[in-house]
C-alpha cells in the first residue's frame, strides 16, 4: 500500500490569521516554480508562529510514527514542531473502527 504524502493543517484563529495564512500560500506558491507547492521549513517558521493552530493528523510524520506504535520516533519528529507552533501544536486523533492492523516496525 502506498502512503499519501504527508501534510499538516493550519487552522486560522482570527483574521491575522488568516492574513499569515494567505502569506503562507502565496509564499509557497512562489517557491514552487511551477511545481506541486510544498511549504517549506523556513516558509513556516516566517508565518506559522502566530494566530495559527498548526494541526498534525493522519498524514503527518509524527502521527504516522504514533499510529505505527513507535512512541519514540514521535517524540523526535514532533520536538521541531513544538518549537514552531508551541501551545498551538495539536495532534488528530482518527478510529476508523478497524482491527487487526497490527503493529508496524519502527525506524
Amino acid at each position: 500500500m502506498i502512503e499519501p504524502p504527508l501534510r499538516i493543517t493550519l487552522l486560522t484563529q482570527n483574521a491575522g490569521g488568516w492574513a499569515r495564512l494567505c502569506r503562507l500560500v502565496s509564499a509557497a506558491q512562489a517557491e514552487a516554480d511551477g511545481a506541486a507547492p510544498v511549504v517549506s521549513w523556513p516558509t513556516l517558521r516566517a508565518y506559522a508562529d502566530r494566530d495559527l493552530v498548526v494541526l498534525l493528523g493522519p498524514a503527518s510524520e509524527p502521527v504516522r510514527a504514533l499510529s505505527a506504535g513507535c512512541p519514540d520516533v514521535a517524540e523526535q519528529l514532533l520536538a521541531p514542531w513544538r518549537d514552531l507552533a508551541g501551545e498551538h501544536l495539536r495532534l488528530e486523533a482518527v478510529y476508523l473502527g478497524r482491527q487487526g492492523t497490527g503493529r508496524a516496525r519502527c525506524g
